[in-house]
């Protein structure tokens, strides 16, 4: 009789230790896709800009300036990145395969323009930058899913913050 109890027992805290793991994952997830969304997540308006340029030299600019720094920053926040969870390890992983992507396509852009590139070079590097950024689409895919997931299994939830000077922040967050 003695063997159940023990048994019973011993069910019971591991049932329980589950509960407060679960708990402790969400938490990690919403650490570290919140630290890496406020610090490296590139503005849209970015990327609009860098769209409606049609000047070699102003494309470059973007991309050294703005497009660059933070994607090699990402990538080497990623990369030093040392979670306590196999699921959160698994979401910084694609994240870091999207990114460095993303980095070596950039890099190679801005290594193809120059201030004096033609619009017949510029074209040609856009439409090879463009062919090449397919595969991003998939990753995107897959990295929301994996997001969506984890989301769904540890409860947590987009919630809207606002900054300093009202801009709507979108941060993922949990029930309290």
């Amino acid at each position: 009789m003695k063997r159940v109890w023990l048994f019973v027992g011993l069910a019971g805290i591991l049932l329980l230790s589950g509960c407060f793991n679960k708990s402790q994952k969400g938490d990690e997830l919403i650490a570290f896709y919140n630290h890496w969304m406020e610090n490296w997540e590139i503005d849209s308006s970015t990327y609009s800009s860098l769209n409606w340029t049609e000047d070699a030299e102003e494309m470059l600019l973007i991309i050294e300036n703005d497009i660059l720094p933070v994607l090699t920053k990402s990538v080497d926040y990623l990369e030093q990145t040392d979670l306590e969870y196999r699921a959160v390890n698994d979401l910084n992983e694609l994240l870091l395969d999207r990114e460095s992507y993303l980095l070596a396509l950039f890099q190679e852009l801005a290594d193809e323009l120059n201030p004096d590139s033609t619009e017949s070079e510029t074209e040609i590097a856009l439409e090879k930058f463009n062919e090449n950024s397919m595969p991003i689409a998939d990753k995107n895919k897959e990295l929301a899913e994996s997001l969506d997931t984890l989301m769904d299994k540890y409860h947590v939830y987009w919630i809207t913050e606002y900054d300093s000077n009202g801009k709507e922040l979108e941060k993922l967050g949990k029930d309290r």
